[in-house]
């Protein structure tokens, strides 16, 4: 069974150690006063202006109201206190319908960031060279790991903001592909309406991509 990515790397070779934990109050609070105002000071960001204290009551009323099995979690980096300093999260839920095949269940993204790396030098107490990098990518791979624990086969899919630009590229480059507009998606809260900016890992692919990060899964 794939596992959850434990450590990330910084540009100069040096290691951050990682856990995924459930996403607590503590967690969003500091988001909202130490990460999300820096965020909120980058117009090219999809997750300005986010709000993770309401983020994460909302997810998990409205997933769990459908039956979709919410869950949101952190991606803590072991410094600091017992819990570490959240530098990402992610919220998803793990009952939904795939594209093209409605008799298989797989995971959907609803919300999913990273710190930015400029906010990561103050946060970590570190300097800008020791800083851990592929951090969202590491966000998604942890739907896929939850993909796989449900015996999907890595089926997930998650839909890009338009307030993002970059972030067609940037899913394309992590190997998901995109759902062709024509398709009709499953129906859900979230998927209503193709709209073009749908990314999906099929089972190939997401071998693919979970087996680029199994370095860093540790023992």
């Amino acid at each position: 069974m794939n596992r959850f990515v434990r450590w990330a790397e910084s540009s100069e070779g040096h290691k951050t150690n990682l856990r995924i934990l459930r996403t607590s109050t503590d967690d969003v609070d500091f988001w909202d006063e130490h990460v999300q105002p820096i965020i909120d000071g980058m117009a090219e960001r999809a997750d300005q202006h986010w709000n993770w204290p309401f983020l994460l009551r909302w997810v998990t009323v409205v997933g769990g109201g459908l039956r979709q099995q919410p869950v949101v979690l952190t991606l803590s980096a072991e410094v600091g206190g017992d819990r570490g300093i959240p530098v990402g999260f992610i919220a998803v839920v793990r009952k939904y319908p795939f594209p093209g095949e409605t008799e298989a269940d797989s995971v959907f993204v609803w919300f999913m960031t990273a710190a930015p790396p400029e906010a990561l030098p103050q946060l970590l107490d570190c300097s800008s060279e020791r800083v851990p990098k592929r951090l969202t990518r590491i966000c998604l791979d942890t739907a896929v790991v939850l993909s796989y624990e449900r015996s999907y086969g890595g089926r997930t899919w998650l839909h890009a903001s338009p307030k993002g630009p970059k972030l067609l590229d940037w899913y394309s480059k992590q190997g998901m592909a995109k759902i062709v507009q024509s398709m009709k998606l499953p129906f859900g809260y979230r998927a209503l309406r193709n709209d073009g900016r749908y990314f999906a890992y099929d089972e190939r692919s997401a071998a693919k991509a979970v087996s680029e990060l199994d370095t860093y899964r540790g023992e």
